[in-house]
C-alpha cells in the first residue's frame, strides 16, 4: 500500500501520523510514524550599499560588480538561491550552514 499525505495545509512542525492495520482473524498490528512538516519558505534579507552622501539619485549606481548582502535562512536548510529577473549568476560566499534558523 503506497499513498500520499498532502501537508501544505498543516502548520509547521512535527506531523505524527498513527497507523493501524488488523487482519482477518483480529489481530491489531499499530505503529507511529513522525515527519517534519515545512511548508514555510525561506527568507531572504538583502542589503546594499548606501548612495553616497550628495549623490542625485536615492539607489547608487555601479559599472561593474554589484555589491549585496544576501542571508538565505530557513527551519530545514537552504537549498539553492538564484536571481530570476535576469539570469544572472550570483558569485557566492556561504559563510555557514545554519539549519533550524
Amino acid at each position: 500500500m503506497n499513498g500520499n499525505i498532502d501537508t501544505t495545509g498543516l502548520p509547521d512542525g512535527t506531523l505524527t501520523i498513527a497507523i493501524l492495520s488488523t487482519d482477518k482473524v483480529g489481530n491489531a498490528g499499530p505503529t507511529t510514524v513522525q515527519y517534519v512538516v515545512d511548508n514555510t519558505p525561506p527568507s531572504i534579507v538583502v542589503s546594499q550599499q548606501q548612495a553616497p552622501i550628495g549623490y542625485p539619485n536615492t539607489i547608487p549606481a555601479f559599472s561593474s560588480a554589484v555589491p549585496a548582502s544576501i542571508t538565505v535562512s530557513d527551519y530545514q536548510s537552504v537549498a539553492s538561491v538564484r536571481e530570476t529577473s535576469l539570469n544572472l549568476t550570483l558569485s557566492m560566499t556561504r559563510a555557514r550552514e545554519q539549519d533550524g534558523s
